[in-house]
């Protein structure tokens, strides 16, 4: 065996210590109470990548796959390719990396975080997200939209799919990045959020993600910003993203408010017809995921507490091989109201003891309630949908039915006596109005 060395003893100590320790010594993190930079001989100001922290040179990213020498041992071969891969991290072109503790401080900013948001690492490590966001380039956008995204991950434990977005650096052609987040686990618990973004402008033939991804990016963006219908993208029953009409219609203060939470949490226990919301929700994911889409009424609550109608349309999406919903909701409460008063009209209609016909324009009879047939005799098979004057009704000049629907069209209403027959004979003479 080979003779244990000081640098070998070394390794294994910083392996015995907690993960987040083990982390400051070998250089992945800021530690805590203050942000990590140094001076370069030649005056200029750097966060430091990380790699230039490990003792001895910085490795090429190509080692990756290299063995460590021989005599180092599993310590210090964790070590080195611990070493190999922070550098290829930040050696990496058009990648850059952030990571986000769970109080919302950097504790890592890449060197490709610096060359693509024009931020020097000593600015950013150590610091709040929401300062350092307040600084980069189009900054209410991305800091809203990156809070959002962190919620998510923190409250559920999973990454976020990929996602396309624009940055606008500030006298520069926008970028098209595309960005991913997930989370670092411990012992079961989320300790640091990771968020990688590439830069893909120059990806495709011809440069055609700047010139295709991007206006269809901008295009689907200003419509799904814009669009009065409440629209939520839901990963693993999670709402992973939510548009301005959303947190309006759920009257939420912020996004963050709505990010990160079911939908089955802005629901009553129960449904209107009894059935519990959660059952019910998950019958529905499961027939749109089935059928591809699943429209629905749902009985939603605010944040205020408020009950509303809603239409979803529930449609199943697949990206990067995961099942997405996405969920269009529309507030129908005016409608509801409308139908509830509607139906409370024909249940008058239908219990009134005095007979009641409705006809259309053309004198063509729709409806007839019980008591019209009782009355008569005919059934609504013999009067549905033919003209009232076939059967008999007196007088027949068609001057006095022309009488009668110039004072309706004129007053609302015609009042006055017919004589109608009765189905087996006879007559009746009711008031008619």
């Amino acid at each position: 065996m080979p003779a244990w060395t000081p640098r070998m003893s070394r390794c294994l100590r910083i392996l015995k210590k907690p993960i987040r320790q083990r982390a400051r010594m070998v250089g992945m993190v800021a530690p805590p109470d203050r942000p990590y930079a140094r001076r370069l001989p030649c005056g200029r100001a750097t966060g430091g990548l990380m790699s230039d922290r490990i003792v001895g040179a910085a490795p090429s990213p190509g080692r990756l796959l290299a063995a460590a020498e021989p005599q180092a041992g599993p310590a210090g071969k964790a070590l080195d390719l611990l070493s190999i891969i922070v550098a290829a991290v930040e050696q990496a072109p058009g990648l850059a990396v952030r990571g986000i503790d769970r109080d919302g401080i950097v504790r890592y900013w890449s060197t490709g975080a610096v060359r693509l948001y024009g931020v020097a690492a000593e600015l950013a490590l150590g610091q709040p997200w929401a300062r350092v966001a307040a600084s980069l380039p189009d900054a209410a956008s991305l800091a809203e939209q990156v809070s959002g995204e962190l919620a998510t991950v923190w409250e559920s434990g999973k990454a976020r799919s990929t996602r396309l977005w624009k940055l606008d650096p500030d006298g520069a052609a926008p970028r098209c990045i595309c960005s991913t987040v997930f989370p670092v686990m411990q012992s079961g618990r989320v300790r640091q959020v990771v968020c990688i973004d590439v830069d893909i402008t120059a990806s495709g033939q011809d440069g055609a993600a700047q010139g295709t991804v991007l206006p269809m990016g901008d295009n689907f963006r200003q419509l799904y910003d814009k669009s009065a219908d409440a629209i939520v993208m839901l990963r693993d029953e999670y709402i992973a993203e939510a548009n301005p009409a959303a947190i309006a219609l759920f009257q939420c203060e912020d996004r963050p408010r709505l990010l990160g939470r079911r939908l089955s949490d802005f629901s009553p226990l129960r449904q209107p017809d009894g059935e519990l919301s959660s059952l019910r929700g998950r019958q529905l994911s499961a027939q749109a995921h089935a059928d591809g889409n699943c429209r629905y009424d749902w009985h939603y609550q605010t944040c205020a507490g408020e009950l509303f109608w809603s239409e979803v349309l529930l449609t199943s999406v697949t990206l990067d091989h995961t099942y997405l919903f996405y969920a269009v909701i529309r507030d129908i409460s005016s409608r509801k109201l409308a139908e509830r008063a509607l139906y409370l009209s024909m249940q008058v209609i239908e219990h009134a003891s005095v007979a009641i016909v409705v006809m259309d324009p053309q004198q063509r009879v729709v409806s007839m309630n019980p008591a019209y047939s009782e009355i008569s005799g005919y059934s609504p098979d013999d009067m549905l949908g033919k003209p009232l004057i076939l059967h008999g009704v007196v007088p027949e000049a068609p001057a006095f039915f022309d009488h009668v629907w110039d004072e309706v069209d004129a007053n609302g209403y015609w009042q006055g006596d017919i004589v109608g027959p009765r189905k087996e004979g006879g007559a009746i003479r009711p008031g008619c109005r």
